[in-house]
């Protein structure tokens, strides 16, 4: 590549497409990382195909879109970005010892339960940051026992002891406790959750539902701020907050002209406590900066799976909600579908409840519409359902074209190779 600039890319892109005779018209999906000069809305690599081709609908990469979710919420927080440091300078302070490193494995080692040992922070994989925050909860109090032994052995050197102080009175934080179980509770399922996208036999649908899921969990911990409260009470062996001091707000004034006095909106001075203002402030800052990050994401999932979300529910709809569904797909390709569409999807429905379709299993690991295809054709039935067939190859061409990112070049590979059999 000559340059990385959106205008270069799409430059090589379209020339390479020339050159192997491929028309850019017949493109029907791209997709790439959630990079700006990639993804970029009105300059990016995307737009500017997207330019030449209406049809060429972008999907970030399923697979990477997570990595970024937890960076957006930490960099809107000051709290958050300390509480990382931290978790990185504990890490650091035992790492660079071998006696303090086996001094604190022995101790885990020794523990009744199973611990992880602490974990350095990834600077580019941000689900895999869930490693170090789930071995900080499970080895808290061990952790904090190990640095407390080395800050009263009388042997280590003065700042060696000065050191672990500092680690154990923040460890002591209220606060640190509340952190550690919000950021544990986020990054675990935002990794499990990515290593499902990452998933070889992962589908657009299946993708957008598990987003639609992960959403709702991170949602529903905007209501139990008082649950984990108590857990890092217990955590920290600490009740209070670090300033338990309560703060007073002002509601806006208003000038009275005609009085020629100053009123309060509310008439009223609103106390509050430094527990509703660390949740308000750094709580729940950070659980809908998670949301909006997550949101931004969906969006894109959201258009194209809206489209064909038709197959998936063809056994419940009725014909009159199949029309509707079926008019909104010819609508989105009315340059390769026809609107005898909807009377295809119709019939086709019904043909899904005889025998003839028992080899249709939703629980099978491939797509539902990868079996719709390979049913009309091996059943030869693309002469009666041609517009049917048409938008199952556009829907399994958009899939092929987000197996990217983490799934192995030996899989998209085998994926493609059986879908290009079936089409022949």
């Amino acid at each position: 590549m000559e340059g990385h600039t959106a205008q270069q890319l799409a430059q090589s892109l379209l020339d390479f497409l020339s050159e192997s005779g491929i028309d850019i018209k017949d493109c029907r999906g791209q997709s790439y990382d959630n990079a700006s000069n990639m993804s970029g809305k009105y300059t990016g690599l995307q737009a500017r195909i997207k330019e030449i081709n209406k049809y060429a609908e972008y999907i970030p990469c399923l697979a990477h879109s997570l990595n970024l979710v937890a960076k957006c919420a930490t960099d809107c927080c000051t709290e958050a970005l300390l509480f990382f440091d931290f978790i990185e300078n504990l890490y650091t302070f035992f790492s660079a010892s071998t006696y303090r490193w086996s001094r604190l494995t022995s101790a885990l080692r020794d523990s009744t339960s199973n611990i992880p040992i602490l974990k350095r922070l990834s600077d580019t994989r941000w689900s895999a940051r869930a490693d170090a925050t789930k071995a900080f909860l499970c080895g808290f109090m061990t952790i904090k026992q190990v640095l407390e032994g080395i800050f009263n052995n009388v042997d280590q050197k003065a700042e060696c002891r000065n050191k672990a102080y500092g680690l154990v009175s923040t460890m002591n934080k209220l606060e640190t406790g509340i952190m550690t179980i919000t950021w544990n509770g986020i990054l675990e399922r935002l990794q499990a959750t990515s290593a499902s996208l990452q998933s070889s036999d992962q589908d657009l649908n299946t993708g957008y539902a598990l987003y639609e899921s992960l959403y709702g969990y991170v949602q529903a911990m905007r209501s139990i701020f008082s649950d984990i409260e108590a857990r890092a009470k217990d955590l920290t062996n600490c009740e209070e907050y670090q300033q338990q001091s309560s703060r007073q707000i002002k509601r806006n004034t208003k000038y009275d002209h005609f009085s020629g006095s100053t009123t309060f909106d509310d008439g009223f001075v609103e106390n509050q406590t430094h527990g509703q203002r660390f949740e308000v402030q750094v709580f729940i800052v950070i659980i809908d900066n998670v949301l909006s990050a997550l949101t931004k994401r969906m969006k894109a999932y959201h258009k194209i799976t809206s489209v064909y979300e038709v197959f998936r529910q063809l056994k419940f709809l009725t014909t009159e909600e199949i029309l509707e569904k079926s008019s909104n797909m010819v609508s989105a390709y009315e340059d390769d579908l026809e609107n005898s569409l909807g009377g295809e999807l119709v019939q086709f429905a019904e043909l899904l409840k005889t025998d003839m379709a028992i080899v249709i299993d939703s629980k099978k690991p491939e797509p539902l519409e990868q079996q719709f295809y390979k049913f009309l054709i091996n059943n030869s039935l693309g002469s009666c359902f041609p517009n049917l067939e048409i938008a199952l190859r556009i829907y399994l061409s958009l899939m092929i074209t987000n197996c990217s990112g983490e799934r192995s070049f030996s899989t998209l590979k085998r994926i493609k190779t059986e879908l290009r059999n079936t089409m022949g």
